[in-house]
């Protein structure tokens, strides 16, 4: 069992060399504060459109799922979005390639399971342009602004459980906020005669975070789960110098799951008081923050029941509000999207490839909305 911990470790860290300027959706609704709230699961929790999130232990959210591990793995996930987003300027389409969670664990003896995972937080990677005429000297110039930026906030998370009984398990998990956004603002003229202006900044984040699980099973092929976490204040820098420091909100979620036979329904309800950054974005002339409720539900049926990771059916579908709002008099926005997906074996067994596609339409201020079809891919190695 050593052995087999070492080589998923070693291959985890391995991934975790990826390329991080990958990590970005690009959505129009992340522009605001430290961006869109991302969902850490894994491809085939993705499948089902979260529902089963409370419960997989490859799933970088609640710590009590890790006792579920009955072998040691390695993972990782890759999503692939197209887009397209309209508003009051215009629309565009554009498509992005993230890397979402990375993870390793495995059981340790009969009642202990440990888990280490890197999964995005937020996403801020957008791009924005704006073109205007001005008066200068009296002449008209015509001038083109465009803002970039890439980043956003990562989530490392060190958890473990403990299996009290055979029907309970408990779980810690300790988070570590971190990333970067790097900012680039161009402006320039249609006259060449003016020079055209250019500044860069990098902004870092560093907070901790932690969480405590629960899993139990009441009665015969019914689970329940609950989560809490609690965030400390996130740090902000500009190019190494402490400029702030950004209230973060506390996340509370329970859970069902009903499994007989072949087929497996499960769903969650997650809300997160995201509000308590009202008067940090207010006081710098921001658009302000507000609670966020999510509700998923999915399920999956089995093709195999000695081979559940072959050939399944996956279904689901998930809705959430948004926490920051685009415009000073809209509405802090939504989304909702349906999954798919499936899986099958390689390797003897050792691995898995997961897959699956979803929909997702969102929408906030008047005449925001948009659409986006993302197709994920998952490969678990399990020594």
């Amino acid at each position: 069992m050593t052995r087999r911990l070492g080589i998923a470790l070693g291959l985890t860290l391995a991934l975790w060399g990826l390329p991080a300027p990958l990590a970005g959706q690009a959505s129009q609704f992340g522009v605001r504060s430290l961006g869109l709230p991302l969902l850490p699961v894994s491809t085939a929790t993705q499948g089902t459109g979260g529902g089963f999130a409370r419960f997989d232990p490859e799933s970088a959210i609640n710590p009590a799922s890790l006792s579920g591990m009955g072998r040691a793995v390695a993972s990782f996930g890759l999503r692939q979005y197209w887009r397209t987003s309209e508003n009051p300027y215009g629309s565009e389409s554009g498509n992005d390639t993230a890397f979402p969670l990375i993870l390793v664990g495995g059981p340790i003896g009969n009642r202990f399971g440990f888990g280490i995972s890197a999964s995005g937080l937020t996403d801020r990677t957008f791009l924005v342009g704006l073109a205007d005429t001005v008066i200068v000297r009296d002449a008209e110039l015509i001038l083109s602004d465009t803002l970039i930026s890439k980043g956003g906030v990562s989530d490392i998370r060190f958890g473990g459980s403990f299996d009290v009984s055979s029907r309970l398990s408990v779980g810690l998990g300790l988070h570590v906020m971190t990333g970067t956004n790097r900012i680039e603002y161009r402006r320039s003229f249609s006259d060449s005669s003016y020079f055209p202006v250019q500044l860069r900044n990098e902004l870092s984040f560093a907070g901790p975070g932690v969480s405590i699980g629960l899993l139990a099973e009441p009665l015969r092929g019914l689970r329940v789960s609950a989560m809490y976490r609690l965030d400390g204040d996130l740090k902000l820098n500009k190019d190494s110098t402490r400029i702030a420091e950004i209230p973060m909100p506390r996340t509370i979620a329970a859970g069902l799951q009903w499994g007989q036979g072949r087929l497996s329904l499960g769903g969650h309800v997650l809300a997160r008081n995201w509000s308590v950054q009202q008067d940090y974005i207010t006081e710098r002339d921001g658009t302000g923050a507000s609670n966020t409720l999510e509700v998923a539900a999915g399920g999956q049926l089995l093709s195999s029941l000695r081979q559940p990771a072959k050939f399944p059916l996956r279904f689901g579908a998930r809705w959430a509000s948004l926490p920051y709002p685009l415009t000073a008099s809209g509405e802090p926005g939504s989304e909702f999207s349906v999954s798919a997906g499936s899986g099958l074996l390689f390797g003897g067994g050792r691995g898995i490839v997961d897959f699956a596609l979803e929909r997702a339409w969102r929408s906030g201020a008047p005449g925001y909305t948009e659409k986006s079809f993302t197709l994920a891919l998952g490969v678990a190695i399990r020594p």
